[in-house]
């Protein structure tokens, strides 16, 4: 049986508000602003669950640590910032990609990622 708590909801407006996959730690931080007394262990719950209900996906980045997103904003490609750390989603090329591969080939799975500086936050290498 799902249901929902305060906490559950404020991770789930964390993840629906942000535009990149974020790590546990990041959805706590911005989570705590609504309740100041979350916990990681709560978070990390909380994560495990909505993905078994579906609603979350978790994304293994190599060299580095899982992020989570809403099963609905999930895309193949990636672009991994190794300044900041920061994650984003290639969604126009990801679906360009998508199309080509489907029409062509019998693909089970793919994540793709990028790596280099955003230049939002760290500028050019």
């Amino acid at each position: 049986m799902a249901y929902s708590t305060d906490q559950k909801i404020a991770i789930q407006k964390v993840l629906a508000e942000s535009k990149e996959p974020l790590k546990p730690t990041d959805i706590l931080k911005a989570a705590r602003l609504s309740i100041p007394t979350l916990g990681i262990a709560t978070v990390y719950r909380h994560l495990q669950g909505l993905q078994k209900e579906g609603r979350v996906e978790g994304i293994e980045v190599p060299q580095s640590s899982p992020r989570y997103i809403l099963s609905n904003d999930r895309c193949s490609s990636y672009f991994l910032c190794t300044q900041c750390d920061r994650l984003f989603p290639l969604r126009e090329e990801s679906q360009e990609i998508n199309s080509v591969m489907m029409t062509q080939y019998d693909v089970s799975s793919y994540q793709g990622f990028y790596y280099g500086a955003c230049k939002e936050k760290c500028g050019p290498i």
